[in-house]
């Protein structure tokens, strides 16, 4: 099943207002962005932001190409696209089953755009550290729960 962005116009940069960088990785960068709206009061135009913020994964199409990575991008926006996991609606067998917990662990892909030198991903903004944080916590948790028995 495929997850849909309901936009009225193709996005652009020029759509969002940028800010700080919160995560950097081997091709991309990741930075908070807010939604940008241009509302028209009487004569004047005003600009503010709508909604909540953003995670804006950028990637330039240059390191893509250079590394030869299109393929591992495709696949990216493939999975980030897709429902991984549903959930029955019954909480109780599902929490003790885990199965809705991986898709609750992958963010939110609300719409792709580019321009001349990026690819844009805007995602869920998730707070409170990055995958690889997550990875790291989980492999200790693994090792001191395998040292016990």
């Amino acid at each position: 099943m495929m997850a849909t962005a309901v936009v009225a116009h193709s996005l652009s940069p020029s759509d969002f207002l940028f800010g700080p960088i919160i995560g950097e990785g081997r091709f991309g960068t990741v930075v908070y962005a807010e939604r940008r709206v241009i509302a028209n009061t009487n004569t004047q135009a005003q600009e503010g932001v709508i909604g909540n913020g953003y995670a804006i994964k950028m990637i330039p199409k240059s390191e893509i190409l250079r590394h030869n990575q299109l393929h591992v991008v495709l696949m990216e926006k493939r999975i980030l696209s897709e429902t991984l996991f549903q959930s029955n609606g019954d909480d109780e067998s599902s929490s003790s089953a885990g199965a809705a917990a991986p898709a609750s662990m992958i963010p939110k892909l609300f719409c792709c755009f580019h321009d001349d030198s990026y690819l844009y991903f805007v995602l869920e903004l998730c707070t409170g550290g990055t995958m690889i944080d997550l990875f790291h916590y989980c492999g200790k948790l693994k090792k001191r729960g395998g040292s016990r028995s």
